[in-house]
């Protein structure tokens, strides 16, 4: 994981400690769970997916398909 997505990870724990209103010291997989988030790096895996998904189902008659999948060759 990239040293930039991984600086998130504090301040989104952060929020969910203070949503729940946890201590500091809670685990903060439990603090996942009861809260009903995703960690940050399954969110952002679901979201690539999600857009793969949605790219590579779009119909032929959109514009702008032959460019989105002609960059990635």
């Amino acid at each position: 994981m990239d040293a930039r997505l991984r600086t998130l990870d504090p301040v989104h724990h952060a929020g969910v400690r203070f949503a729940t209103g946890a201590f500091r010291l809670s685990p903060i997989p439990s603090l996942l769970v009861d809260a009903g988030f995703w960690p940050l790096d399954l969110r952002r895996q679901s979201s690539m997916l999600r857009c793969w998904f949605r790219t590579h189902h779009l119909p032929d008659s959109v514009p702008c398909l032959s460019m989105l999948r002609g960059s990635r060759s």
